[in-house]
């Protein structure tokens, strides 16, 4: 649980890689919340009230990377330019450079059929995540 839900950035980082999104609430109505991460919308869902400044958090394993945008299954999502390819043994960690010049960190199973063996750095790529698997929390 701790991994999964921190209560505080501190703990997130301590406890591994997290990518960090400095948000702005924009709305919430009940469940549904809007926040803004620089132009860009996301829809979330919270079951608390948020402060105006927010913190939203997905490490690098739920983040999900296509070549295609069609390909893409959530409406939360960034264009990207593949920066660097890590192999680790079991997994494999994409650097991916947001359009603000932001780096993320995706990670992949190994997996020899893979599409991330083909990637090229300096392809553009799409990174998102499924819906619900960030962690939202009031920046400090």
């Amino acid at each position: 649980e701790i991994y999964e839900e921190p209560k505080t950035l501190f703990v997130a980082k301590f406890i591994g890689e997290v990518n960090v999104f400095e948000c702005t609430l924009q709305s919430q109505r009940g469940h549904e919340v809007t926040v803004r991460y620089e132009e860009k919308l996301f829809s979330l869902k919270s079951a608390r009230s948020l402060a105006q400044e927010l913190n939203v958090l997905i490490r690098p394993e739920d983040l999900r990377v296509e070549r295609r945008f069609e390909d893409v299954r959530s409406g939360n999502y960034f264009q990207c330019t593949l920066e660097q390819i890590i192999y680790k043994g079991t997994t494999i960690d994409l650097l991916l450079r947001l359009e603000n010049g932001k780096n993320v960190m995706a990670s992949e199973f190994y997996n020899e059929d893979s599409d991330a063996l083909g990637y090229t750095p300096g392809e553009t790529l799409y990174v998102y995540w499924v819906d619900g698997w960030e962690v939202i929390l009031d920046a400090e």
